[in-house]
This record gives C-alpha cells, sequence and structure tokens, in this order.
C-alpha cells in the first residue's frame, strides 16, 4: 500500500527545479523541461518564421528543444546597457541545459527590427553563432541596422545567416543604432 501511495504522489506531483540563484533575467524557477518552451505571443510568428527559414535551408535547429523562453521584458537592467535582445545559456557547450532569450518592449513598434532581433538571438541560442564582423552588416552584427537597410535586403540576410553566403561591402547604407 505505501508503494502505492508514494507512486501516486510521485506521478502527481510533478516536476520541480530549483530556482537557479545565476539566472539574472528571473530568479525564480523555470519551467518544467518537460513542457513545450514559452514564447509571447507577439515573438510566435518570428520564432515560427525563424524555425521555417531554417528548414528551407536545411539547417539544424535541435537546440530549439532546450530553449525555454523567449519573451519580452527590460534588457538594459538585465546587461547595463543598451542591449535589445539578450540570449542565455545555462550549462557548458558540452552539456547545455536550457537557454532563455529575453526581447526589448521597445521593439513592439518596428516589427522589421523586432524580426531581426529575434533571428538574431536565435542564431546565438539554437544556431550556436557569434557575432559577425560589424562590416558588412548582417543578422548577427553586434549592432542592430536601420527598418530601411532590413527591408532592402531580408532576403540575403536571412540567406547569409544560415548558408554563410557573403553580403557585398556595397549593400545599402545599414545606420546601425542598437546593440544586440
Amino acid at each position: 500500500m505505501i508503494r502505492i501511495l508514494i507512486l501516486v504522489f510521485l506521478v502527481g506531483c510533478g516536476y520541480y527545479e530549483k530556482p537557479d540563484d545565476k539566472d539574472p533575467l528571473t530568479n525564480t524557477a523555470f519551467p518544467n523541461p518537460r513542457i513545450k518552451h514559452e514564447i509571447d505571443e507577439g515573438l510566435r510568428n518570428y520564432f515560427d518564421a525563424f524555425m521555417k527559414d531554417a528548414d528551407l535551408y536545411g539547417v539544424n535547429t535541435d537546440l530549439v528543444s532546450k530553449l525555454r523562453y523567449m519573451k519580452f521584458g527590460e534588457t538594459e537592467s538585465a546587461r547595463n546597457d543598451r542591449s535589445v535582445g539578450i540570449c542565455s545559456s545555462y550549462g557548458d557547450e558540452e552539456d547545455l541545459m536550457y537557454t532563455t532569450i529575453l526581447i526589448s518592449d521597445s521593439l513592439k513598434t518596428s516589427p522589421i527590427q523586432l524580426r531581426a532581433v529575434v533571428y538574431h538571438e536565435l542564431g546565438h541560442c539554437v544556431l550556436r553563432m557569434e557575432h559577425s564582423p560589424q562590416s558588412p552588416p548582417t543578422i548577427m552584427s553586434p549592432m542592430m541596422s536601420s527598418e530601411i537597410f532590413y527591408k532592402r535586403n531580408w532576403d540575403r540576410l536571412v540567406r547569409n545567416l544560415f548558408t554563410g553566403e557573403s553580403i557585398p561591402h556595397g549593400l545599402a547604407s545599414a545606420e546601425n543604432e542598437l546593440l544586440y
């Protein structure tokens, strides 16, 4: 009888994970890792577009299973700089436990720049990419470019992200603004 009660308790109580004091963004317990990642509604279409583009180019996105959440929030206080997006990874290269993405609320008014930041941060968290050189500008550049630049060059920038295809140095002016 005791075995049955213990089994019922273990099955019924769900999974608990101890809060991680090292997480600068939440400092609270994270969602159950068996539950699909949480993505703010205003970011879902950009996430889906990234996954569709990755599939189109045959890029491995297995690490998306490690994504705990992607949400809007305050990025400046988390990093003490002008970052508009933050990808945080917990664990090491050999044993990546999970990743989180925080996107600045200030980007809600610019859909094309929001899309670029989502792709940039997913580039870090899912594709494990580093920043690219600032010139010529790419999605993985450390500085965000103007709306006009992204509108004029989006397809080429996406191709570069997923295939590494080079971008010519004379591309439309980037007018860099904020840090990713």
